[in-house]
């Protein structure tokens, strides 16, 4: 469009070496942006970024600062075509005129204001041809500066880049929010900083965008969901993302941004969970809208299809009040129209159900089995794995103990599963295995299942007996025979409950349920994961524990806690230098599945941090997080509150004898693959630690002695202890210990430690130590210092009543009670145990309101025993 009134048309040439900032932080494009503003007439800034970052305001704040007014061009919807804008101007004026228009502020003549002037053109990568071409000669004029935001850069950065390159052009593109920035923007909008669990979270369902991160933090603090504990933000329980009129506030945000051909692509996808590729390019609306929506870091295109990229419009997009005609019959779908209140079938409410409880989203699961009658067979077995899910097993064997009067066979397989893998009941586990035995006699798929039961079932018997830490036995179909394995009838089972094998015998397959074969598989494939970790020689190389035979993202959710576990600890005692969970394992699966397993997994990490001389401060950091996590209520899985103590006891020491027993006592293992074996690793790891810490040669000794006899749990607590005493262990300590350690395969380069300490070179020690930390792995020297036991006068230890009344108290009320009576101040408290005054306060209060007392001195004497001072 030439016009001989405006100055030179041509674009400047690109300045040599001048490149556009891309990948910028917000608070590096902004100091960019201003500068660039002040030192430029008529700028031409493009400022791009995906859908949600802060691009308009940004480009505000800019003009601001260089003291320029800002006026937003105003676009509309085209008609023509899907996702393109027009600019408003063009409705009324022909190109020419519009661009004087918007060069001269007025219909006509020059503008006489000296202020500056900067127009802001948002979206300016979706302007149809006419409207672009205006905008190039505004550009062009030199007469104004032009501030333009776009989701992509591809097509606009092509057509602009010689002014984009030139005196007056910047290009910015801006950078999603790191995890670290997103802990601190939630540490400032919540006010306390977020446990990991809340901020991986909230990361991964936003993509770490910072507008959908704020709306879904404030939403998650109104809900309840999100909540305060320890001076803590933490995930009090899943989310239940049923909010429909936040629903419809997202769908207006990307049709204002979108349109309405954009927003209906959008829903399409979302409906349907997932669009094959070739059926999106059969389609004109979704061919010619899927690869801009793409570029807005709206949509994920991979091999096997097109999906919706964040978790936070997925579910807006299904769960809106405004109806989609004929919603497809998918899982996503049937979800929607139950949110409208439009009709479905049982069949399609069940099946949309369980694919909707084995992505994690357990609330959205409960609101399609309203449309299934109370007393459906189906509705009881979701509801029941819902309870398991959100760990809660013992509501979930409410749910399913009437059915077994029915002959329901899935009903038989799950309260096996949840006894003997959840609760590890050996008696009641019996019991059920025996029905299970025979009803498997007419269902295949439950052999797998049965199998693996038994192998947890004959694993249960021995370590109840007092053999933990043994390798699961080989075992057949049947369980074990024996006294254990008697046929009496769990306690409190409902009356008419199943109670012989002739009963077992006529049970039936139900018309629909989980996969109880996939969920027999990735039982055995973890059992096998766990006996190779026990049965490894440490004279051959390890091989790394791998889930190959099950992907995580197939295995049941009922089961994918307690699995992530057992594979984890696997994984550590035969591969301890290596990513004990790497995320390789969980590709594919959804975020809601990662969260209801948070408080395992992390600690898992932390367990590996520990063994592997990770510093202990971050340790104590680590640990607080978890603590917080854990008392914020989220599902916990195998996690036990003396696991947290224990591990609590091996960072910080010197509270173990009240809540653990004398040194060398440990509590027989109750029969877990999981807790039972880390409970009594930690405990020593930390009685050893308080031996180092005493300078105590003959506790040490005794109490390396008393350390866990299998091999790989040994090697794990010994190489623990080499890494964090290798400076304070006693000297006369050193050989026994280099014999020790060698019996039971400990690494030569760990023991090398001590050999070079033994030999009292300090250079050898100074190069193993590089030696250990310059290769790959994760092992580390660190300090073995922790903190010491303060008793104040006249104290020596809890009376019996004192323990009793103890066991009221939360593990954290416990805590501060300790200190309390030890004569530390309340803020001495807080900076101890890294938690505000105020929670300390609250602790104080519902100790005494508890106990009944009103002073430190009543709280000292009702719980402990006088010194006699003769």
């Amino acid at each position: 469009m030439p016009d001989p009134s405006y100055p030179d048309p041509s674009y400047p040439e690109a300045r040599p070496g001048h490149c556009p900032r891309r990948g910028a932080s917000a608070a590096l494009a902004r100091t960019a942006l201003e500068q660039h503003c002040l030192e430029v007439a008529a700028p031409v800034v493009l400022v791009t970024g995906v859908f949600g970052t802060e691009r308009a305001g940004l480009l505000a704040h800019g003009s601001a600062r260089a003291q320029a007014t800002l006026e937003v061009v105003p676009t509309v919807e085209s008609p023509e075509a899907p996702l393109t804008r027009r600019l408003g101007l063009l409705r009324e004026l022909g190109m020419q005129e519009a661009a004087r228009r918007l060069m001269d502020g007025s219909a006509g003549g020059p503008v006489t204001s000296t202020v500056e002037r900067h127009l802001l053109v948002d979206q300016a990568d979706l302007l149809d041809e006419d409207s672009s071409d205006v905008l190039d000669a505004v550009i062009r004029s030199h007469r104004v500066g032009v501030l333009m935001t776009a989701s992509g850069s591809s097509r606009i950065v092509r057509r602009l880049a010689r002014v984009l390159n030139g005196p007056r052009g910047l290009h910015l593109e801006l950078a999603t929010l790191t995890l670290e920035e997103t802990r601190s923007l939630l540490a400032q909008m919540l006010e306390e900083p977020p446990t990991s669990a809340l901020a991986r979270y909230l990361h991964a369902c936003t993509g770490g965008v910072p507008e959908d991160l704020s709306v879904l933090a404030r939403h998650g603090a109104a809900q309840g969901w999100i909540g305060t504990v320890d001076s803590r933000s933490v995930v009090v329980h899943p989310p239940q993302w049923l909010d429909r009129r936040a629903a419809d506030a997202v769908l207006g945000r990307l049709r204002e941004a979108f349109g309405a051909q954009g927003v209906q692509a959008l829903r399409t996808i979302a409906l349907q969970g997932e669009v094959r590729m070739d059926d999106a390019m059969d389609s004109d609306t979704l061919r010619e809208t899927i690869f801009p929506l793409e570029e807005a870091g709206l949509l994920t295109i991979r091999r096997s299809g097109v999906a919706v990229t964040r978790p936070v419009h997925q579910h807006s997009l299904v769960m809106s009040r405004q109806p989609v005609a004929e919603p497809p019959r998918t899982p996503e779908g049937t979800l929607h129209a139950c949110s409208v209140g439009d009709p479905v079938t049982p069949e399609e409410a069940r099946a949309a159900a369980w694919h909707l409880l084995e992505l994690g989203h357990v609330d959205q699961a409960r609101f399609v089995l309203q449309a299934l009658p109370s007393d459906d067979v189906g509705r009881t077995h979701v509801q029941a794995c819902c309870e398991i899910a959100v760990g809660a097993p013992r509501r979930a064997m409410r749910l399913l103990r009437p059915l077994v009067a029915d002959a329901d066979t899935t009903a038989v397989a799950l309260l096996a599963f949840i006894e003997i893998v959840l609760l590890r009941d050996v008696d009641a586990g019996a019991h059920r295995l025996t029905a299970l035995a025979h009803a498997a006699q007419t269902r295949p798929d439950l052999d797998d299942l049965l199998q693996a039961l038994s192998h947890l079932q004959d694993y249960a018997v021995r370590s109840s007996s007092g053999h933990g830490g043994a390798a699961p036995a080989s075992a057949g179909h049947a369980p074990a025979q024996g006294t254990a394995l008697e046929e009496t009838a769990p306690e409190g089972a409902a009356p008419g409950a199943s109670r012989d094998t002739a009963e077992a015998s006529t049970l039936e397959e139900p018309e629909a349920g989980p996969d109880l074969a996939q969920l027999g598989r990735a039982l055995l494939a973890t059992l096998q994961a766990c006996r190779a970790a026990h049965q490894h020689d440490p004279q051959e190389p390890a091989r790394p524990v791998s889930p190959e035979a099950v992907p995580f993202r197939e295995v049941p959710i009922i089961a994918s806690n307690w699995v992530a576990s057992v594979l984890g600890a696997a994984r550590l005692l035969l591969t301890p230098e290596e990513d004990v969970l790497p995320e390789d394992w969980f590709e594919g699966e959804s975020v809601d599945r990662v969260l209801l397993r948070t408080t395992s997994t992390e600690l898992m990490r932390m367990l590996q941090d520990l063994i592997c001389g990770e510093p202990l401060d971050d340790l104590r950091n680590l640990l607080e997080d978890i603590w917080a996590q854990f008392d914020g209520g989220l599902p916990q899985g195998p996690v036990r509150r003396t696991l947290l103590e224990a591990l609590d006891h091996a960072v910080e020491g010197g509270r173990a004898e009240e809540l653990l027993g004398p040194p060398g006592y440990v509590r027989p293992p109750t029969g877990g693959l999981y807790d039972s074996a880390w409970r009594q690793v930690l405990i020593s790891v930390g009685y050893l630690l308080d031996a180092v810490v005493l300078g105590d040669p003959d506790r040490l000794e005794q109490t390396v002695e008393d350390a866990p006899q299998d091999p790989p749990h040994r090697r794990m607590v010994l190489r623990c202890l080499i890494l964090r005493g290798l400076h304070t262990l006693p000297e006369q300590s050193l050989a026994p210990l280099i014999r020790h350690a060698r019996s039971v395969g400990v690494e030569p380069v760990v023991v090398e430690l001590l050999a070079a300490r033994l030999d009292g070179d300090t250079h050898r020690v100074h190069d193993a130590v590089a030696a250990l930390e310059g290769r790959e792995g994760r092992f580390r020297v660190a300090s073995v210092a922790r903190r010491p036991v303060r008793l104040a006068p006249g104290v020596t230890g809890l009376t019996v009543e004192g323990r009793d009344r103890l066991a009221l108290l939360s593990a954290r009320e416990r805590e501060v009670t300790e200190q309390a009576v030890q004569g530390m101040s309340l803020a001495e408290i807080s900076e101890s145990l890294r938690i505000s005054l105020r929670t300390v306060q609250s602790h104080v209060r519902n100790t005494y309101r508890k106990l009944g007392v009103s002073s430190r001195t009543e709280l000292r004497s009702q719980l402990f025993e006088a010194r006699d001072r003769r």
